[in-house]
């Protein structure tokens, strides 16, 4: 019926980014009616009976319809040139590439990365294999016009001053056109305007679940923190959105062309490696995408201050004091104890060795705390010390969600000799793994789900690790210590903005100095799941289609959405109502994307608000009756063959 025909007109418009807008045509013995989808939504037309009062044939609409086709609307955008699919030639009915033109240049051969929500930013991210190159990604979706920070400029604006290694680099960015007008759509509701941009991008790499050793993940996360504290310093942008989606390692980087920034400072192999490497060729073992929810930094400009006081991220890994819009008030995390077990970590007498030769003294001793201190603030014995402070996106935040994507991925890693899965050990996962997946963005206060994961005893905490793992769990639980504090009520906060980041840096050193020589090789790519069975090729959640959700809002006003394949951001525009009618969407569509076959290497980006994925019992979405334009005029005559494809989603 209608909710199938719905359905179709998603599914095609996930598989065709060559269609901006799609009709559909459903049919009964008694009436038709006509759908229209695009990035806003799904409209529907009345049921239209065959005849009308009179017995007389109702054709007059079922008629424009079929003109339309060929002679589309101008505000409907049914096609978009730029982008044109090319059938193999070797394989019936195999994937296609496709010839996507931005600007001057026509990229041929590219394949699909990853497919969005259709009814969000439908985001789609090309991959252009080269010979002899790196790959070339190219990124599209339909933003929110008006936007105060674009990823395009921030990320020129990042490596404006030289090329800031691990950040991702654009090639070219534009708002892609139709005939001299930009292909937009307005949601009648909220009247914003949403607007097809192209992306290319110079830089890819590999999902961290396919790392091939313990000790590249915790390189890697060792480099994604010392550029995120990099970016924010020197560049003054703050990422907001830290998560397994948005850090990949392995890094393949296109050509420097231009200035290389001379200051970066050491990374983890010029840590550990003899000789150390010489400033100019440092490399970090992570790269940091996905800036389309980042912003400035800037002191003394209120909009931009505002900015950091919208909540942002992806549930799972967001901070929890951005997913509740305030530092905690009611749990461990504004106790005494937990600052006091949160003491700035000293370092091995080998580690430091290695630390001081690579940063000097000074700064070790700048982080280290003093007897009455916790990360150089004052610790609040007392409840009356604790400070009530406006909230706004800290630095510590992001360092947060760095953690609790490290906790995602080597939870779930298998080593390549790995013993066999006790029942302890599957319930424990299968725990964990629940209170982790299932977070989602509280209406107001609440208890995370989480902080049961971190506030228990080393025992409880490593119980759901393998056996293999024990010693980089307990490193995981040191972290976790200094996580757990909240910072922001603390009656003077620390004095340096990355000092989350300097103490999860010096454990993640101490343990990659302890474990130089006894690596652990991963089975890449293989995962534990929840159930205690091996995952082949990619996680529960899904590289694809992991639909959790995501918030950003001012504080008060965020709650969990329906996300596919990726993350859904909510606007201030979308009510509380839609919200919650879609939180409870997530468990299910997880489970289905498990069964999703994924590629090693991607570029995980985010979708938009209202992503919501139609099911089999959903009713149809509209957005009210529509009638039809009465001069269809405008656009371009498709092909036959595109027509085909329209009217066989009918």
């Amino acid at each position: 019926g209608g909710p199938q025909c719905a359905s179709y007109l998603y599914r095609l418009q996930q598989a065709r980014p060559d269609r901006p807008g799609a009709y559909g045509l459903y049919v009964r013995p008694k009436f038709y009616q006509i759908f229209y989808s695009n990035p806003v939504g799904i409209k529907a037309s009345e049921h239209i009976l065959w005849y009308d009062a009179e017995g007389e044939l109702n054709l007059d609409v079922l008629c424009k319809y079929v003109y339309s086709l060929y002679d589309p609307p101008k505000d409907l955008f049914l096609y978009d040139p730029s982008v044109k699919w090319v059938e193999p030639l070797d394989q019936a009915l195999g994937s296609p590439s496709w010839t996507i033109t931005v600007g001057d240049d026509v990229y041929e051969g590219a394949a699909i990365e990853f497919i969005g929500n259709a009814w969000g930013r439908r985001t789609t991210v090309f991959r252009v294999e080269r010979d002899g190159f790196p790959p070339i990604i190219i990124k599209e979706g339909y933003v929110e016009s008006g936007r105060r920070y674009e990823e395009s400029a921030l990320l020129n604006h990042a490596h404006a001053p030289g090329f800031l290694p691990g950040v991702v680099r654009v090639v070219s960015a534009e708002d892609v056109q139709l005939d001299g007008r930009t292909i937009a759509f307005q949601d009648p509701s909220s009247q914003v305007t949403k607007t097809k941009r192209r992306v290319v991008l110079a830089d890819t790499g590999v999902d961290l679940e396919h790392a091939r050793s313990v000790n590249d993940l915790m390189k890697t996360f060792y480099d994604v923190l010392e550029v995120h504290r990099t970016l924010a310093r020197e560049r003054h942008v703050l990422h907001r959105d830290m998560s397994i989606f948005n850090i990949l390692m392995y890094p393949m980087h296109a050509s420097c062309v231009g200035a290389r920034w001379q200051d970066c400072p050491p990374l983890i192999d010029d840590i550990l490696g003899e000789p150390r490497r010489a400033d100019a060729p440092r490399t970090p073992r992570c790269l940091l995408i996905d800036f389309d929810h980042s912003a400035k930094l800037v002191e003394n400009d209120e909009p931009a201050q505002q900015d950091l006081r919208h909540r942002t991220g992806t549930p799972m890994y967001i901070a929890r004091a951005v997913a509740a819009g305030k530092a905690p008030n009611k749990s461990y995390a504004v106790f005494a104890e937990a600052f006091v077990e949160a003491k700035m970590p000293l370092l091995s007498a080998e580690a430091k060795k290695l630390y001081v030769e690579a940063f000097g003294e000074d700064r070790y001793n700048r982080y280290n705390d003093s007897e009455s201190t916790c990360h150089g603030g004052t610790v609040p014995l007392m409840k009356r010390d604790r400070q009530e402070r406006p909230f706004y996106h800290r630095w510590e935040y992001d360092a947060e969600s760095v953690f609790w994507t490290m906790y995602s991925v080597l939870l779930r890693v298998l080593p390549k000799e790995s013993s066999s899965e006790t029942e302890p050990t599957r319930k424990a996962l299968a725990q964990a793994w629940k209170s982790l997946n299932e977070h989602t963005i509280p209406d107001g206060w609440a208890k995370d789900s989480r902080e049961s994961l971190i506030e228990d005893g080393p025992e409880e905490f490593c119980a759901p690790f393998l056996p293999e793992l024990r010693d980089v769990a307990t490193t995981l639980h040191k972290i976790a210590l200094q996580v757990i504090p909240s910072y922001a009520v603390m009656p003077s906060l620390p004095p340096y903005e990355d000092h989350l980041h300097e103490a999860m840096q010096r454990l993640i050193l101490d343990y990659l100095v302890a474990h130089r020589d006894d690596d652990i090789p991963l089975q890449s790519g293989m995962l534990r799941n929840t159930g205690g069975r091996v995952e082949e090729g990619g996680r529960e959640h899904g590289m694809f289609a992991s639909e959790l959700r995501s918030t950003t809002g001012p504080k008060g006003q965020a709650g969990g959405v329906g996300r596919s394949l990726k993350k859904a951001t909510t606007q201030d525009s979308v009510s509380r109502s839609s919200r919650k009618r879609a939180a409870p969407e997530h468990e299910e569509s997880s489970q289905r994307a498990a069964k999703k076959r994924i590629q090693p290497y991607r570029y995980a980006t985010a979708t938009g608000p209202h992503d919501r994925r139609p099911r089999k019992h959903d009713p149809p979405v509209l957005q009210g009756q529509w009638e039809w334009p009465a001069e269809p005029a405008g656009g371009q005559p498709p092909s036959d063959d595109d027509a085909g494809d329209d009217e066989a989603d009918a």
